[in-house]
């Protein structure tokens, strides 16, 4: 939750409009909503004592439509206001770190290759925007609907609440399992996925150079090297991966499958009425996509926090002290004398 409040930080003069995006959305999912108890109502109609007519049902289906209509425009206008948003910070972000790069020491500047700095200008920065323009407005509007979808439940029938929650605690337990050292597969993902791009980014900066000096064999084993390396480790990850996401996203979603037997069972045995059997499971089929898609978003954030801290790392480096005064000489004549320099602990004499 930190990284996010530092990433959210980021955002500085465009966070109105990421609140107006999160309220938005977090409209559009309960609007989302709706159509599931219209279609109650049509089922009703059907199985009570009504005498059911096709203007009704094309009343229904008139509303059902406007809220589906309602709810796209809503989340249209939601994702408008959050892009705008999210790459506004970016641009931001970028001209923070250019003239953050101006104040630093050339022996701080050293310690990355111009490939990390690549990486860090388009892509690190870039990661950004998942955060500001979907994991914020739609993580939280895929929070609340669950929220009331489940306190609804609670108010038809407490069992039926259960009964469609019972997947859940199953889903964890998977998601625990694929999860399991996912930190430091993901650092080393990271590396691996850094050192390739910054291979990459060496490698055609200095084809000039590399085809003056007929160095095309070594230069170009480094970058397929680092290739097969990130290849490799990727594959790997996602191979022990697979198995439990496949399961995890059959059955988080599936979120009627104890609703739909257990709740014919306490109807039939007369302990729940049709209303409140039919009405559940309707807004059980509701309940598990926002589930899955807060899975997704924690699944992606590992990711962006690791290049949120290398982000930091550089927005947080050591500047050249600037005293602020200006000191002008009493004499003019110039001599050059035992001066030096260093980068890191390597001096270097300027007479060398």
């Amino acid at each position: 939750m930190e990284e996010i409040k530092k990433i959210f930080s980021y955002a500085k003069d465009f966070k109105s409009k990421t609140y107006l995006a999160t309220i938005l959305t977090t409209g559009s999912a309960i609007i989302g909503m709706i159509p599931f108890v219209f279609v109650y109502f049509i089922i009703m109609e059907f199985t009570g004592n009504h005498n059911p007519s096709i203007n009704y049902v094309l009343v229904m289906s008139g509303f059902i439509l406007l809220s589906l209509i309602l709810k796209s425009v809503l989340f249209s206008k939601a994702m408008a206001f959050s892009h705008e948003a999210a790459f506004d910070t970016l641009m931001g972000m970028r001209h923070e770190l250019a003239d953050k790069m101006i104040r630093m020491p050339m022996g701080e500047i050293n310690k990355k290759t111009s490939g990390k700095y690549k990486n860090i200008f388009v892509d690190y920065i870039d990661d950004m925007e998942h955060i500001l323009a979907h994991m914020i407005p739609e993580g939280i509007a895929d929070t609340i609907t669950p929220i009331v979808v489940i306190i609804l439940l609670f108010i038809i029938d407490f069992r039926m609440a259960l009964l469609a929650l019972i997947n859940l605690p199953i889903g964890i337990i998977i998601f625990k399992l694929m999860m399991k050292d996912s930190e430091e597969k993901g650092k080393h993902y990271f590396e691996a996925a850094a050192n390739l791009n910054s291979n990459i980014v060496e490698y055609i900066g200095g084809m000039e150079v590399i085809k003056i000096f007929n160095q095309t064999t070594s230069s170009f084993e480094k970058y397929t090297k680092s290739a097969k390396e990130y290849k490799k480790f990727t594959l790997a990850w996602y191979k022990d991966s697979w198995p439990y996401m496949a399961a995890f996203f059959t059955i988080v979603p599936s979120t009627i499958i104890f609703v739909l037997p257990f709740g014919a069972m306490l109807y039939l045995n007369g302990s729940l009425s049709l209303e409140a059997y039919i009405l559940s499971m309707l807004l059980s089929i509701g309940l598990g996509a926002p589930i899955v898609r807060l899975v997704e978003f924690a699944e992606s954030l590992n990711m962006v926090v690791q290049k949120s801290k290398i982000l930091d790392e550089v927005f947080s480096g050591v500047e050249l002290i600037d005293k602020g005064k200006n000191i002008f000489p009493r004499v003019h004549d110039i001599s050059f004398e035992k001066v030096s320099f260093a980068y890191e602990k390597k001096e270097h004499s300027c007479n060398e």
